[in-house]
């Protein structure tokens, strides 16, 4: 129940609910993912600096970036920011709204599929772009996905 919902009220004029429908079913679809066990900063513990870069991550199955409209996310008694993105993440039990800065949600966009850290840090700067962040201004947005429970260990196969 609920799938097509959003899309159908955008076409209803631009029906002012379709945002809220839209946050309500990712929120749903994060409720009802696949477990799996979120990655942990303590899983790095006993990995040597120089093998850090070569860790595979890729997004929890139940974590989702969603854009909102700030209406949207007033309704949602949360603060109104610069980036009106919301990560819905489920690490455990418990769904978690998560309001990601524009360093952690140019990460998780990226980390779809399997990708070394290394990789994820040295990902090119869009040209022009105005948010154009080094490697050193990446690593806490990585250490709050890893936190918030939006990352998962990507196991080495032979599709990655």
């Amino acid at each position: 129940i609920g799938f097509g919902f959003a899309e159908f009220l955008a076409m209803q004029a631009e029906h002012p609910a379709a945002d809220l429908a839209r946050f309500e079913w990712s929120w749903l679809a994060s409720f009802h993912a696949a477990d799996a066990r979120p990655l942990k900063l303590a899983d790095f513990a006993g990995i040597e600096p120089d093998h850090l870069p070569g860790a595979r991550v890729r997004a929890h199955p139940a974590a989702r970036l969603v854009r909102q409209e700030p209406a949207t996310i007033a309704r949602l008694g949360l603060t109104p920011a610069d980036d009106p993105a919301l990560l819905i993440v489920r690490p455990e039990a418990e769904v978690r709204i998560v309001r990601p800065d524009t360093a952690m949600a140019r990460l998780f966009g990226q980390a779809g599929e399997c990708i070394t850290i290394g990789n994820l840090l040295a990902t090119p700067p869009e040209p022009g772009g105005k948010d154009n962040l080094s490697p050193e201004d990446l690593m806490p947005a990585l250490i709050a996905l890893i936190a918030a429970g939006a990352l998962q260990e990507c196991p080495v196969c032979a599709l990655c």
